[in-house]
C-alpha cells in the first residue's frame, strides 16, 4: 500500500510540475484604421490613422509589419504629414504616392500606437481601404478596413492658389 501512495504522491508532483511549466502564449495585439472625416469633397484632404493595440496583453511584442496600397482614386497628401507613436522601427509614406509601409515595430504589454497620415481623392464615390495583414512575433492580427466616401455634391479644393490683386489704372 505504501508503493502506491509514493506513486500517487509522484504521479500528483508531476501534474503540478506540468501546470506550473505550461508556458501562455501571447495572442496577436488588434489592428485598426479609420478615415477622420468619412466624407470629403473632391481634392479635399482626409486623415487615415492605423491603430495598433496591445492594451489587453500581458507581454510585449516585436516584428510588427503591415502594408497598405490604397484604393484607385486615393494617394497620399502632399505633404502626407505621417507620424507614429510606433516605437524602434520604420515606415514609409511618400507623398503623393499610394502605398505605405510600416516594419519592424515593437509595442510593449498593455500599450497601443498609431500611424496617421493625409491622403486625397478627386474621384467621387466610395472607397474601400483594406491594408495587408498585421504580422508580429506573435502571429497575424489580420487586415483593416475602413472606407472614405467623396462626395462630388460637396466643395472640394485641389489647390490653394494665391490671391492677386490688380490694380485699376
Amino acid at each position: 500500500m505504501n508503493k502506491k501512495k509514493h506513486l500517487l504522491f509522484r504521479a500528483f508532483l508531476l501534474l503540478i510540475s506540468l501546470a506550473f511549466s505550461v508556458k501562455l502564449y501571447a495572442a496577436a495585439p488588434t489592428f485598426s484604421t479609420a478615415f477622420s472625416p468619412t466624407t470629403i469633397g473632391p481634392g479635399s484632404t482626409s486623415t487615415l490613422t492605423y491603430t495598433i493595440d496591445n492594451s489587453a496583453q500581458t507581454t510585449g511584442v516585436s516584428g510588427l509589419s503591415f502594408s497598405n496600397t490604397l484604393p484607385t482614386g486615393m494617394t497620399l497628401a502632399n505633404p502626407s504629414n505621417a507620424i507614429t507613436t510606433c516605437r524602434n522601427g520604420t515606415f514609409t509614406a511618400a507623398a503623393s504616392s499610394s502605398s505605405v509601409t510600416f516594419s519592424d515595430y515593437r509595442l510593449g504589454k498593455n500599450d497601443s500606437c498609431t500611424l496617421t497620415l493625409n491622403v486625397i481623392s478627386s474621384t467621387p464615390g466610395t472607397h474601400s481601404n483594406t491594408t495587408g495583414a498585421l504580422s508580429s512575433s506573435v502571429g497575424s492580427a489580420g487586415t483593416a478596413n475602413a472606407t472614405l466616401t467623396v462626395d462630388g455634391n460637396r466643395p472640394g479644393f485641389s489647390e490653394i492658389g494665391r490671391a492677386s490683386c490688380r490694380e485699376r489704372v
